[in-house]
């Protein structure tokens, strides 16, 4: 994996790096190993999350974060477009929605839905770790330091709250720096499959939580890159951000949802 030298990053020497890097460093294996660890205490810390207060409420399924609660009833009636969640996004009752319906198919019939949705944020929190790391890693940071930044994340007060909170929160957290490690690796290696990635993953955090800093990324990519080359970029943002926004959304949000939303935050 291509990797950014540290010394464009710090303006230090490259030989000052080298040195550190060559007595301060770990293992690959050594540091993969122990973030596996960091992965298995993230997820035991954060299990008992899953869980809370589930079963406590009117209905077993209902969860107390009013917008997990949302999202909840939106997957129970996903056919009703009465219930959508006020405007919001679509891409956590989605994701909700569609892994029921796999679930039910392979016989999992009696399913919470509050503990299921806590556990699609479980996922995307755990996966945040070793992005964390690979991160680090294609910015040239060695593999002790890429190492701590996962540790610190993994045990960040914030982090643990969001990751069973069944909100778009921790998911976007994810969503957004996949989206910026695709936009660092179409700098470094100008594969176009990199430019393409952004592009979808941008669509997609905008279907989660309308998250306008994840255009910032993609507009970096398209304003840095060759002035002949700007209309066709733009263009294949466009239509691969709206493909896989609409995707995200399962094809059922419409501009009527997104006024509902603007009245939603005008008067919250």
């Amino acid at each position: 994996m291509s990797e950014l030298p540290l010394s464009r990053l710090t303006g230090l020497p490259a030989e000052r790096h080298e040195a550190t890097s060559a007595t301060a460093d770990i293992g690959t294996r050594t540091a993969w190993l122990l973030l596996a660890i960091a992965m298995l205490v993230a997820f035991v810390v954060r299990l008992p999350g899953v869980f809370w207060l589930v079963g406590l409420g009117a209905t077993p399924d209902q969860s107390f974060n009013v917008d997990a609660n949302r999202f909840i009833i939106a997957a129970l009636n996903f056919q009703d477009p009465a219930m959508k969640p006020d405007g919001y996004p679509l891409f956590m009752t989605t994701q909700l929605y569609v892994l029921a319906k796999v679930l039910a198919l392979v016989g999992l019939d009696d399913i919470n839905y509050a503990i299921l949705l806590r556990s699609i944020s479980l996922t995307y929190a755990i996966l945040t770790i070793p992005l964390t790391f690979l991160f680090c890693r294609v910015l040239g940071f060695s593999n002790l330091v890429a190492l701590i930044a996962a540790w610190l994340l993994s045990m960040a007060p914030m982090h643990v709250l969001l990751s069973h909170a069944g909100t778009p929160d921790i998911s976007i957290l994810f969503i957004f720096y996949l989206t910026i490690l695709m936009a660092v690796l179409y700098r470094l290696r100008g594969n176009d499959w990199f430019f393409h990635a952004v592009c979808a993953l941008t669509g997609i955090a905008l279907a989660n939580k309308f998250y306008l800093p994840a255009l910032v990324p993609l507009g970096l990519v398209i304003l840095t890159g060759a002035p002949r080359a700007m209309p066709r970029r733009i263009f294949l943002a466009t239509c691969i951000g709206i493909a896989c926004f609409s995707v995200a959304s399962f094809f059922n949000y419409t501009p009527w949802d997104f006024g509902r939303l603007l009245q939603m935050i005008a008067f919250d």
